[in-house]
């Protein structure tokens, strides 16, 4: 399944199979899920990766593609903080994944440097 969605200038993706799975633990990475969380983290994205034997596989993530929306059409300098627009790092902080197969665990990708 391949779910795409923008929300207030936040691009959200995932990527989803039902397909044997694997377990993180006992798999040794290649580069590719470390290339694709060091090129989201260089334009403020995130990416998580689950898995887990016979759970399949999701890939799901974010990044910033616009400005959020303001929140009033009061300037930001002079609205209260809650009603002042998102900023970019808090519009787009977590990722919405589809509901995971129980089974599956969160793939350790190493922070980029």
């Amino acid at each position: 399944t391949v779910r795409l969605a923008d929300s207030d200038g936040c691009l959200s993706f995932s990527v989803a199979d039902d397909g044997p799975g694997f377990d993180p633990g006992a798999v040794r990475y290649g580069t590719g899920l470390q290339n694709m969380t060091d090129r989201l983290s260089v334009l403020g994205g995130q990416l998580d990766v689950r898995a887990g034997p016979g759970a399949g596989t999701t890939v799901a993530g974010n990044v910033m593609v616009a400005a959020p929306a303001p929140a009033s059409p009061v300037p930001a300098s002079a609205a209260p903080a809650s009603l002042a627009p998102a900023s970019a790092a808090s519009a787009c902080s977590a990722i919405a994944s589809p509901a995971a197969d129980p089974r599956a665990t969160p793939v350790a990708v190493a922070e980029p440097a």
